[in-house]
């Protein structure tokens, strides 16, 4: 019943680092996302012994302990714990589901991996750098104010980890797009695998502008500029975080969704019902998901227009939840269910979230969110919703336990397990429903007494719950080693028609779920854990180390160029020759390449950054009457001109050496290629004698910093473009490119046209003003309240 002979990789060091099968790298994400649980549920409890076991005016830990432990187990429970956990489950089951042998690319796979250690690294060793008492929403003014050393510390971790997510979100989606067994059509695709499709759509477009967000965080912290503070806005960032934040609810629960949707017509022994609603409506979550995220800001001076706007799409967005919950239920009706383990956490995930969801739709309404906004109404309501995606993950582990291990869990523990953590939800968030109605605030280190009763209700419930996820870990961990072993079929799904993983037979055995072809390859895992480097040494750039903190993200970069030189330039790496006998080019079979469909996926995360700069921009200027402010020089347009000439160029350029190449014109491709870097080089190099000459700086108020955001983050894109090309042309002198063998060049070609694109508005919105709606009038009248 072991899914393959060497499920053991975890038993030595080399093996560890070096596996990039899909499923080994799946259950390294789950006991990640277990370890940081853990890490959050302790941080949790903690606060929870201080607000309700030793009464109101207690101070068992220090206020700036207690509000560390809040941004702490906020962010950990969303971003180290249910999301590498979807994302664990996703790696182990959807590969098989779709028939292929591993993911897109496995080395990204692991590398997405490995980079999350030194995020959690990072994140959690903040507390010993001091107190990162900023909540776990970051919000300005105090994230700019708090000068202490561990908010950068935890900042970073955060942006590392959201970079994995999205390099590991286009890898699933190259999955699901070029590596799809032919025999699985695409309208029977299980629906664990639209869910995710829909989640990987949200990390791609949701997370990049957060990034952005934090990046410009730590500017204003460490150089002076002014997007959230003194000429700037705090809502700016309250809207870049909640553009984030409220879809990041649905890439929690999307997921979840499709584990249940996967549980619930296995238990109940008949085929989902409506099985084209429940798809369909993951897409229509995710899609109203982005017009919701205003509805966290009602009570700010937000118009009355949208306000309006955005409540009837929170109400609407309730419309396809409804539709699985409906669905779950018509399939249960008349079933034959089968109450084991699995299905009692699916049904406890159901039935808890439909409270929460209901005390969420609510909400919606402006004049309740008045009402009970920011108070332990929100919390209850959040938790409500959070806790169920837990039980769907424990019963989703619990579904493919055997197949993983090869033996079976207990029954009985489980079912403990289960009944205490489902009444431990309910009795410790119930009552905050409660005391929020009677208007207790949330993130209060004291309280009036008259709270106190139901806090310590609560508090006592924690206990329960947390006996209840001991079990747990205690059952899953004794079954894997002394577990009984399991049947071929343990669920009897197979005879109900409903396969447990696509029965095909993989195109190619790259890597595939045999285990055969698998090749252990330890660079990615080195490049994921030295990430830690990049980190580093921003950290001590932006607390004035430029050299320093230069010199490591130099080492950092100089590591990447070996892994890739290694791989795919040295003729004397096995790897290499490995990889020249198989390709997975081999299963394309649409008009467009690969390299296509995967760098326009990268193009289109990029532009969500590039969006979010100018409409930040935007913003921030139509909250001056006049642009640039007074006292600010604006830049001088007629040398920036000049140097734009060679970056329109270098596009002409970069595309007739493409065409050379695909016409087998060697000569020609080289030649090109060279003018382009040098084009492109001169650019730079311009760009660079602007930002020394202007006589602006980065700390001029929001003209100065959003300048050299937006001139700074295309020069950055621009960098990495001629990056790329070096290392073409390096592989072109060594012959490796022919008219076939041209994806790398096409990538490069149309990053960048994008590179180029972007310079168009750059120029037309920055440098001379040429979209220029009144922008002051309109955001005054149907943004802001007058």
């Amino acid at each position: 019943m072991e899914e393959h002979k060497e499920a053991k990789f975890y038993k030595s060091w080399r093996t560890l680092f070096s596996t990039t099968h899909h499923t080994d790298i799946g259950i390294l994400y789950i006991w990640f996302a277990f370890a940081n649980f853990v890490a959050a549920g302790l941080a949790a409890s903690t606060m929870r012994l201080q607000l309700g076991a030793f009464g109101p005016d207690a101070q068992l830990i220090p206020p700036q302990l207690y509000y560390s432990l809040v941004t702490l187990h906020g962010l950990a429970m969303i971003f180290f714990f249910i999301v590498p956990a979807s994302v664990g489950i996703a790696n182990y089951i959807l590969p098989k589901m779709i028939g292929a042998p591993d993911l897109y690319w496995p080395k990204i796979n692991a590398l997405a991996f490995w980079m999350l250690i030194p995020s959690a690294i990072l994140f959690w060793s903040s507390l010993l750098f001091g107190y990162p008492d900023i909540t776990w929403t970051l919000y300005p003014p105090w994230s700019v104010m708090n000068k202490d050393l561990a908010v950068d510390v935890l900042l970073i971790g955060v942006l590392l980890n959201g970079i994995s997510s999205v390099i590991s979100a286009i890898n699933f989606m190259m999955t699901v797009f070029r590596l799809r067994h032919p025999s699985i059509k695409i309208s029977r695709l299980p629906l664990f695998v639209w869910a995710f499709v829909a989640t990987i759509i949200l990390l791609i477009v949701a997370l990049p502008p957060f990034a952005l967000g934090i990046v410009m965080l730590l500017f204003d912290r460490h150089w002076g500029t002014n997007f959230f503070v003194g000429q700037g806005d705090p809502l700016l960032w309250q809207n870049i975080f909640w553009f984030m934040g409220h879809p990041e609810v649905y890439i929690l629960v999307l997921p979840a969704m499709g584990m249940v949707s996967e549980i619930i017509p296995r238990m109940a022994g008949r085929p989902i019902f409506g099985y084209k609603s429940i798809a369909m409506s993951s897409f229509l979550i995710a899609f109203i998901s982005y017009f919701v995220w205003v509805h966290h800001m009602f009570t700010t001076p937000v118009g009355t227009t949208v306000t309006v706007f955005f409540m009837v799409s929170t109400l609407a967005v309730a419309v396809p939840t409804g539709i699985k919950v409906f669905n779950w239920v018509a399939t249960l009706w008349g079933g034959r269910i089968r109450v084991c383990t699995p299905m009692v956490f699916a049904l406890g995930f159901v039935s808890i979230f439909i409270i929460g969801g209901i005390t969420g739709v609510v909400q919606g309404l402006i004049p309740l969110d008045y009402d009970v906004h920011n108070t332990f109404y929100i919390l209850g309501h959040f938790h409500l919703i959070v806790l169920p995606i837990a039980f769907a993950i424990i019963g989703t582990i619990y579904y493919f336990f055997p197949f993983i291990t090869g033996r079976m869990f207990s029954e009985k523990l489980s079912k403990v397990a289960f009944i205490l953590m489902f009444v431990g939800v309910l009795g410790v968030y119930l009552p905050w429903l409660k005391v929020g109605l009677e208007g207790m605030p949330r993130r209060y280190y004291e309280y009036p007494p008259e709270y106190y009763f139901w806090q310590n209700i609560s508090t006592m419930f924690t206990v329960v719950l947390g006996i209840g996820l001991l079990i747990f870990f205690i059952d899953v961990l004794y079954s894997w080693r002394r577990g009984k072993p399991a049947k071929e079929d343990p669920w009897g799904a197979t005879k109900i028609g409903l396969p447990e993983f696509a029965n095909v037979t993989p195109l190619l055995n790259l890597n595939g779920s045999a285990h055969e072809a698998h090749y252990p390859h330890p660079y990615a895992a080195f490049a994921g854990i030295l990430s830690i480097l990049a980190g580093i040494g921003s950290l001590l750039m932006l607390e004035g180390y430029l050299y320093l903190g230069g010199y490591i993200l130099a080492l950092y970069a100089g590591y990447l160029l070996f892994w890739f030189y290694k791989d795919y330039i040295s003729k004397s790496s096995k790897l290499a020759t490995f990889l020249s006998s198989i390709s997975l080019e081999k299963l394309e079979r649409l008009k467009r390449s690969d390299a296509f469909i995967g760098t326009m996926l990268f193009v289109l995360s990029e532009s969500t950054i590039f969006g979010t700069a100018f409409l930040s921009y935007f913003y921030l200027r139509a909250m001056f009457p006049t642009w640039p402010p007074p006292g600010v020089t604006p830049v001088a347009t007629g040398y920036v001109l000049i140097n734009s000439i060679f970056l329109f160029a270098s596009a002409f350029t970069m595309q007739f050496a493409y065409w050379g190449l695909t016409k087998g014109n060697m000569k020609r491709f080289k030649i090109l290629l060279i003018v382009t870097l040098i084009l492109g080089s001169i650019f730079i190099g311009g760009q660079i004698r602007e930002y020394l000459t202007s006589g602006l700086s980065i700390s001029d108020g929001v003209y100065g910093g959003t300048f050299y955001l937006i001139t700074g983050l295309h020069g950055f894109h621009v960098i990495v473009g001629l990056v790329f090309m070096a290392v073409i042309l390096a592989k072109a002198l060594k012959g490796y490119f022919t008219p076939e063998r041209k994806a790398m060049v096409e990538s490069a070609t149309i990053y960048w046209h994008f590179v180029d694109i972007v310079w168009i508005f750059v120029l037309s919105i920055v440098y001379f003003n040429l979209i220029s709606p009144p922008l002051r009038e309109v955001a005054h009248t149907y943004i802001w309240q007058s």
